[in-house]
């Protein structure tokens, strides 16, 4: 080994040391420059520096250590209490109580202690420059030491108590965000809870926010999240429980026995009755119904396919003769320009002015699982509801029975060209429920319209298609003779649009047109019926009806 640097001082003392410790040399045996002796000043404060920096991450471990043990060591202070008693005189537990998470870290760091003060001091030599003296290897190796110490108490803890620190940890986050909730979080989570946790109440956390417990299996009572999904659908053959309908009263129409399920309407259908469903509404009374007494209330439960064409149902009176008079028809029509929704009625086998509404204004009917249609009959008219929405009203345009009668439901076959319908009735109900009719309804489709049979005027349908001048005279020539003999003097006269399949012929007394209308409407070989009166000719007759009143009164007064 080479003589380290500096001034060589031949010295017996320093050939002493040179033969024993084979150039190991004291720093006494050296002579150092002024830049030496600072550099070796400096290393010493280095040095005292680090060995200050691990003492402080030393305490500063143990300061964590004894914060995450202190929450556990507060929980479990009577467990503590009761190993206490139960040790043996020689200090040792007693086999039926387990040791605590806090016993197994001290005896771990006793074992470490014990471990580490058998272990020998390993000499370390001196470095090159020979500035480590015996003392300074001796505090290193000290502080090492502690190091070494504080890292085996951190690992002397156990995963149990890492765990329950961390859990602690995680509560407290919880709390402190929850004491900083606005009402409408509490709310929320309240709610979220609810739905996550059972409906038994288990206690109340912090006085604001319900803590509740997962049902075992074997539990009843309370739904969980899965179960209300799982039920938040109503099967399609019943009525959803937002209707309401426990509380009503009154009768099932169908299915009346237990093997039917569904109605559908036959295949092969020559007209409308063939093969329809008719069933009677009894008991019905305007007079109650008008206050919400009595039957007032039909709900059906239905689906129709995505590729139906349209359905329909209908309401009749007594006296319906095979449903040539309805009260109330309902048809949605999918492929009829658009979508629409026909509301009418029919008087004496002649249709009247139909409410007509774009199927995109109102709930979807087809292609649906099951579809909820609720009709009310009040004073005004037939309320239409769609899974709850109010869709259309039909004023009453015939005067209903004022003693109490039945009424007959219907679901025809096809319609009256012979075209089929299609959908699927699952349930029929007629009964009492509240008006569900808001104050304002000004916005409904149908109300305040005016509908009414002209006393003067037939109709004729079913003509071919006329395209230009000639062949509209040639068509109002051929009417005006037919019908000639039952407008007196002056005759009749008729409109013939264009580009249509009907045409209108007017009389010059309501006499004249009911007879026309009883002996020509089996002879013609076109369907006649009674025209419709439009509001505004309903008013011109007003005003006539009006001035010829206030003529014959200054007659009289004259």
């Amino acid at each position: 080994m080479a003589p380290p640097p500096g001034t060589w001082r031949s010295t017996p003392k320093a050939a002493e040391h040179a033969a024993k410790y084979n150039f190991n040399l004291l720093p006494e045996d050296f002579e150092f420059t002024a830049e030496e002796t600072n550099l070796i000043q400096m290393y010493d404060t280095v040095k005292q520096f680090e060995r200050e920096a691990t003492r402080l991450k030393e305490k500063k471990a143990r300061e964590r250590i004894y914060a995450n043990n202190q929450p556990q060591q507060q929980q479990s202070q009577v467990d503590d209490d009761d190993e206490q008693n139960d040790q043996d005189e020689n200090g040792k537990l007693s086999p039926r109580t387990p040791p605590t998470a806090a016993a197994s870290a001290a005896a771990a760091l006793a074992s470490n202690k014990k471990r580490k003060a058998g272990r020998g001091k390993k000499k370390k030599p001196s470095s090159a420059a020979g500035v480590m003296n015996d003392s300074s290897d001796e505090e290193e190796s000290d502080a090492e030491s502690a190091q070494s110490d504080a890292d085996q108490n951190i690992d002397a803890i156990t995963l149990a108590e890492r765990r329950a620190a961390k859990l602690e940890a995680l509560r407290g986050e919880v709390e402190g965000k929850k004491n900083s909730m606005t009402e409408e979080e509490l709310l929320e989570e309240q709610r979220r809870r609810e739905l996550l946790a059972t409906n038994d109440d288990d206690g109340i956390d912090d006085g604001r926010v319900l803590k509740r417990k997962r049902p075992m299996p074997s539990q009843e009572g309370g739904k969980s999240l899965l179960s209300k999904m799982m039920t938040a659908q109503t099967p399609p053959h019943d009525f959803s429980e937002k209707l309401g309908l426990k509380s009503w009263k009154g009768t099932v129409l169908f299915p009346q026995t237990t093997d039917e399920l569904t109605w559908s309407p036959p295949e092969l259908a020559s007209n409308p009755n063939d093969g329809a469903f008719l069933v009677p509404m009894e008991n019905f009374d305007i007079t109650k119904a008008q206050n919400g007494e009595g039957p007032n209330t039909l709900a059906l439960k239905f689906t129709a396919p995505s590729d139906s064409k349209r359905f329909s149902f209908n309401i009749a009176g007594p006296g319906h003769e095979d449903f040539d008079s309805i009260l109330f028809h309902f048809n949605p029509r999918q492929r009829q320009k658009g979508g629409q929704l026909v509301i009418n009625d029919k008087q004496k086998g002649q249709w009247g002015r139909p409410v007509q509404l774009p199927l995109s204004q109102v709930p979807l009917i087809f292609g649906q699982t099951s579809v909820t249609l609720l009709v009310q009959i009040n004073g005004d008219g037939f309320d239409i509801f769609i899974e709850g929405k109010h869709c259309a009203r039909l004023e009453h345009r015939t005067e209903l029975p004022s003693k109490p009668c039945t009424l007959y439901l219907q679901f025809p076959s096809c319609d009256d060209y012979g075209a089929p319908e299609n959908w699927k009735v699952f349930k029929a109900w007629w009964g009492n429920k509240e008006s569900m009719a808001k104050d304002d309804i000004s916005s409904v489709a149908g109300v305040n319209t005016f509908d009414s049979v002209h006393p003067r005027k037939l109709f004729i349908q079913g003509l071919p298609k006329i395209r230009d001048d000639r062949e509209v005279e040639l068509r109002r020539a051929e009417l005006e003779r037919i019908f000639r003999r039952y407008g007196g003097a002056r005759g009749v006269s008729t409109l013939v649009p264009k580009n249509v399949g009907y045409a209108f012929v007017e009389f010059e007394t309501d006499q004249m047109c009911n007879k026309a209308f009883q002996e020509m409407a089996d002879k013609y070989p076109f369907k006649i019926t009674r025209a419709r009166r439009s509001k505004h000719e309903a008013l011109m007759d007003k005003r006539a009806a009006e001035a010829a009143a206030g003529n014959a009164k200054a007659a009289g007064d004259w």
